[in-house]
């Protein structure tokens, strides 16, 4: 089990495009192109990350360009941010 602070996380689409999520990334890393190895936070299944660079900020002030972000994925992330379980 890694080091909760050592987690990774990208935002991250569906094919509607619609909602920005967040996931926690493997060790294959970021997928731009497409083939997302994992589910979001709120168990959607998601098909690849956004360019947006992840950041604790960019949750806790997330302004969005034409998206939202998916609120059961930013509850999450910061549930687990209080909890000090991530960065």
């Amino acid at each position: 089990m890694p080091n909760p602070t050592e987690i990774e996380y990208a935002f991250c689409e569906t094919i509607a495009a619609a909602t920005t999520h967040i996931r926690t990334l493997t060790d294959e890393g970021r997928k731009e192109g497409g083939g997302a190895d994992t589910r979001a936070l709120c168990g959607a299944k998601v098909l690849w990350d956004t360019k947006t660079p992840f950041s604790i900020d960019a949750v806790t002030r997330w302004n969005p360009w034409p998206y939202a972000l998916c609120k059961q994925c930013r509850a999450c992330f910061e549930r687990e941010h209080r909890r000090g379980r991530v960065g």
